[in-house]
């Protein structure tokens, strides 16, 4: 694993580390706050299976299957959108990756200019201080990661965490919204309902796995992310169910 975070770094020298013949095994790839418009279109590491990018300047023709022949599982962040070389480097993987996750504002984005993106890769990922900003009723939706943020963070806001729990499950109560959701990504529980936790924690959660529970959505606890870092941004089970399920489907076509 390799993660680069190069704030102020001349850009040759990144382009000279991520083109050293030590990179060509390279199986999984992190950059942070990167600029990669330097790399041509001959830019390739054959054996990498997992990328996450977070605020990561493009090249100008962005990325493909060309690059990374290899790639199955993907993560994208920008929260000033996705642009142009973003969405046509996600949709030129469509056919190959695994598994997809973006935030909110991003899929959005994706959708516009890729409506027949495969809704079933992709992982939603709802960022908790933004919670009044969820989608209202979002058809394409199969699963969603509830990101309440790094709860062991002494700026942890725990009224918005219980906003957006409670937020989220008042949605859910109601059976026309998210008509094909079925899988919701929660923290730890052990992590969110410990005794230092405020009771109106402890109620939130419980009215949300309820909710879910009420509709048959399926709910998955696991170590969310730690702040903003593409190394900490990928969901290691849902890349782990949808490995193993493209590997039964493949199985069953005889492939």
């Amino acid at each position: 694993m390799h993660c680069l975070d190069h704030v102020g770094l001349p850009r040759l020298l990144l382009v000279y580390f991520v083109l050293t013949p030590l990179t060509t095994d390279l199986k999984k790839l992190y950059i942070n706050r990167s600029s990669l418009d330097g790399l041509d279109s001959s830019f390739l590491l054959p054996s990498l299976d997992t990328l996450a990018l977070v605020k990561v300047i493009l090249p100008d023709a962005g990325f493909g299957p060309q690059n990374f022949p290899s790639l199955r599982h993907f993560t994208y962040d920008d929260y000033d959108g996705l642009d142009v070389m973003a969405t046509r480097t996600i949709a030129s993987f469509s056919t190959q990756l695994d598994s997809l996750l973006l935030i909110q504002d991003l899929v959005s984005d994706l959708f516009e200019h890729h409506p027949s993106f495969p809704c079933h890769l992709l992982l939603v990922d709802y960022l908790y201080r933004y919670y009044t900003d969820f989608p209202m009723n979002e058809a394409r939706t199969r699963q969603v990661r509830l990101n309440i943020g790094d709860i062991a963070d002494v700026d942890w806001d725990s009224e918005r965490a219980i906003g957006a729990m409670t937020h989220f499950a008042a949605r859910l109560e109601d059976t026309t919204v998210y008509p094909h959701l079925h899988t919701v990504y929660l923290p730890l529980l052990d992590r969110v309902k410990d005794d230092e936790r405020p009771l109106e924690v402890h109620q939130a959660v419980d009215r949300l796995i309820l909710a879910c529970r009420n509709r048959k959505i399926e709910v998955v606890h696991e170590e969310q992310p730690t702040g903003i870092l593409a190394e900490t941004q990928l969901s290691e089970e849902f890349m782990r169910r949808m490995t193993k399920e493209r590997i039964e489907r493949e199985a069953s076509n005889g492939m």
